[in-house]
């Protein structure tokens, strides 16, 4: 029901003809999935992370991290790359085989790493069941695993999502980001990691961070980083939140 065993194979509990297929979100705390080209008769995948020229040197800290891991920065375009190739051999076919085959897709993932630019909040989801293109489920569809992130507001994913936003908002490296530097996606990921925090203290949540939520986060409230002592403030709040949640579970 919408979760991989210990193998990282998933098998759906619905009947045969009933379920309606429209996308897969994989999510596992501290992971993101390496972004990758697939190219024929290669036997490496290359991770990228995309850095805009002005951004350049405004995440020192996580542009120090990715140096040290053996990433190099590409400025031949106004699009910089962080870039590292990994060697895979004969799996990268494995690893590049349509979704569609018995075996399924196999996807090659890192411990989170690069600028914390949101991106990595896409995998940051469930998969659903549900038709756009008729803006309406299916009435002879079965649902399999969650039909959306508010789905269940107290569902393992949703904890889990809000836990790992809150070790990235949470981490030292935002200390780094220059003042003067307003274009960072903290917002997305306060947002995300409030998720945690029972509605009946988003009052006191807000108090914290005014100019974050004069807005709702995800609409373009201010994109600034927080500032140091907002940020203890903010963990601080949220810890025993998370605390609790990990008991729970």
């Amino acid at each position: 029901m919408g979760q991989t065993d210990g193998n990282g194979r998933f098998s759906n509990t619905a009947k045969d003809g009933s379920w309606m297929f429209m996308d897969v979100f994989m999510f596992k705390p501290g992971f993101q999935r390496i972004r990758y080209q697939r190219i024929l008769n290669q036997t490496y995948i290359t991770d990228k992370y995309k850095i805009y020229q002005d951004y350049v040197g405004k995440h020192p800290a996580w542009e120090d991290e990715l140096r040290s891991m053996g990433y190099r920065l590409d400025t031949t375009s106004t699009t910089n790359n962080y870039f590292k190739k990994f060697e895979l051999g004969a799996e990268y076919q494995n690893i590049t085989a349509a979704a569609w085959n018995p075996e399924g897709e196999r996807q090659y993932w890192v411990s989170k790493r690069g600028i914390p630019d949101g991106s990595d909040l896409s995998s940051l989801g469930i998969y659903t069941c549900y038709s756009r293109v008729l803006g309406k489920t299916d009435p002879d569809a079965e649902f399999v695993g969650y039909k959306g992130p508010d789905y269940d507001e107290d569902s393992p994913w949703n904890l889990e999502k809000s836990i790992d936003a809150y070790n990235v908002i949470c981490d030292e490296k935002w200390d780094s980001v220059t003042p003067d530097f307003a274009s960072t996606s903290s917002n997305r990921y306060a947002a995300e990691s409030s998720g945690v925090v029972p509605k009946a203290n988003y009052d006191a949540l807000k108090s914290l961070l005014p100019d974050y939520y004069a807005i709702p986060v995800q609409s373009g409230s201010t994109k600034r980083a927080m500032r140091r002592i907002e940020r203890l403030n903010y963990c601080n709040y949220v810890a025993p939140f998370i605390r609790a949640s990990k008991e729970w579970k």
